[in-house]
């Protein structure tokens, strides 16, 4: 059985970030930044100032499933994913993270260290474990 592509797109006008809202709050639980629940106000917020930020939005059969947002810090990018909880473990996350690693390097991902189906995504997408911290464990690639 072949798998349908990922189809991508940078997320750039207001319906996108209304769009993000949806899906970050979906897997908000996982999110080590504040994965509390977040309204209208303060995605437009982050909408306004994002210049730091690039966000993919991926579709799979014609149906948005996530996203991956990517920030510079300290001469490194911080990537993070999240996927509708009906996509989990399908696969599409290593695509997704795959793709992003041909545009952005270093980088480095931050997951709680009891997220264990995300680490291992970042594993099998060659990222490195390069220590754990307060609960939380730092993943790197650099091609």
């Amino acid at each position: 059985m072949t798998m349908a592509p990922l189809m991508f797109r940078r997320a750039w006008n207001l319906s996108d970030y209304l769009e993000l809202r949806r899906i970050r709050n979906s897997g908000c639980e996982f999110l080590t930044n504040f994965s509390g629940r977040i309204g209208v106000f303060k995605q437009l917020k982050f909408w306004l100032h994002r210049k730091d930020h690039e966000i993919y939005i991926f579709s799979y059969k014609g149906e948005t499933v996530g996203y991956i947002s990517i920030s510079c810090a300290n001469q490194c990018y911080l990537i993070t994913i999240v996927m509708l909880p009906g996509f989990r473990g399908a696969g599409l996350g290593k695509i997704a993270v795959n793709y992003i690693k041909q545009f952005y390097s270093p980088m480095v991902a931050e997951i709680f260290a009891n997220n264990i189906r995300s680490i291992k995504l970042f594993e099998s997408c060659g990222f490195e474990n390069v220590r754990a911290l307060g609960g939380r464990v730092f993943l790197h690639f650099s091609c």
